[in-house]
């Protein structure tokens, strides 16, 4: 099954500075189910935009919905 997908691959903190080493986070699109303790493979296809650090939650997600709506435009002929 493939899953689309906007991921964030960063070093350090994305606002929190008590965060640190390297966090990778897939934020599956148009996805409903569980995939707790299921191995996943990603395949990275372009990358969208540089790390940068957030004032907070809230422009965190604000972000998120800007990078899944280009994944999807990015994405589109494949799924």
């Amino acid at each position: 099954m493939r899953i689309a997908a906007a991921v964030d691959v960063r070093t350090g903190p994305s606002f929190d500075s008590s965060q640190g080493g390297t966090v990778v986070e897939a934020h599956l699109i148009d996805f409903e189910g569980d995939v707790q303790n299921t191995e996943l493979s990603l395949r990275f296809v372009r990358r969208l935009r540089d790390q940068v650090q957030f004032g907070g939650p809230d422009d965190i997600t604000a972000q998120l919905d800007r990078d899944v709506v280009a994944a999807i435009a990015e994405l589109r002929p494949e799924f």
